[in-house]
């Protein structure tokens, strides 16, 4: 009776085991697309904001002749589009901060400690994946978070950067 308990206990072990291991893939996985969404957003702030100081002296002869309120209009909408989108980058990029982020994988401790048993060995390699697997979607939720407002702060200046251009327009062919 003994021996098929501890064989039944060997066989749930082994499914504990499997089933960790897809959830710490998971977030793995997890990880890997939220680093590469960061990276995307940084460098498609980065672009615009290229592309933004490269159009606005186009606009130069322009600007020069018309009053100070519609200038101060245009230089205003062209601040805070390009403070917001250098603050997501700035936002974004925390995300590489690899001090804060530290992640958990199973120890080699775990190896060395000798176990004379299989079933004590499983035991401490399941108690090590469910710690990996808590603080790593611990962290990957905080860098979703991150990705969040650093995106929130990404369309506000896309949507400042409509704003800026309808201006532009407005100045160049009505004023």
């Amino acid at each position: 009776m003994g021996d098929k308990t501890e064989k039944r206990n060997n066989l749930l072990r082994d499914e504990y085991i499997s089933y960790l291991l897809r959830l710490f893939a998971n977030e793995d996985n997890r990880m890997n697309k939220l680093e590469g969404k960061i990276t995307q957003l940084i460098a498609q702030s980065g672009l615009i904001i290229s592309i933004i100081t490269f159009i606005i002296p186009l606009f130069y002869d322009s600007l020069k002749c018309i009053s100070i309120g519609p200038k101060i209009l245009l230089g205003a909408t062209f601040l805070v589009t390009v403070i917001l989108l250098c603050i997501s980058i700035f936002y974004a990029s925390k995300i590489f901060n690899i001090k804060k982020f530290k992640y958990s994988d199973c120890s080699e401790e775990t190896v060395r400690k000798g176990h004379k048993k299989m079933p004590e060995f499983k035991k401490e390699y399941i108690d090590d994946l469910i710690f990996s697997i808590k603080r790593n979607r611990g962290l990957n939720n905080t860098k979703g978070s991150i990705l969040l407002k650093s995106n929130k702060l990404f369309a506000f200046g896309i949507y400042f950067l409509v704003a800026l251009t309808i201006e532009l327009l407005i100045v160049s062919f009505f004023i």
